[in-house]
């Protein structure tokens, strides 16, 4: 009876023979065994995998350093404005009033917009 000498990548879930995978009969002998129980995974995966980890690291590190980036801006922002005085004290700073007192948003004041009849 002869045994089929092969291995499944437990990544791709593809056959391997053993010498195409470079598993010595040896080495295969003593693996056999166990392979089903091993989450053995073939080079070409090894390879996808360590280049695709790569790139995600890369691209996790460009959204770092823009987070980086807009947070500088964002307190950069914030400092401005809390110098900007009195705009940074009065809610009704840097409005215009026009007739009957109302401001350049067309409210009230009190931000009441209820006509009275």
């Amino acid at each position: 009876m002869m045994t089929m000498r092969y291995s499944v990548s437990k990544a791709c879930h593809c056959y391997f023979h053993h010498t195409c995978a470079n598993i010595s009969d040896n080495v295969f002998g003593v693996l056999h065994s166990i392979l089903p129980s091993v989450n053995w995974v073939c080079q070409e995966c090894i390879v996808f995998t360590s280049v695709t980890h790569k790139s995600i690291n890369s691209e996790i590190q460009k959204i770092t350093d823009a987070v980086r980036k807009l947070e500088e801006g964002h307190t950069e922002l914030n400092q401005k404005l809390m110098n900007m005085s009195p705009m940074s004290k009065d809610p009704n700073a840097g409005q215009l009033t026009g007739a009957a007192g109302t401001t350049s948003t067309g409210l009230l004041p009190n931000n009441s917009n209820v006509s009275s009849i």
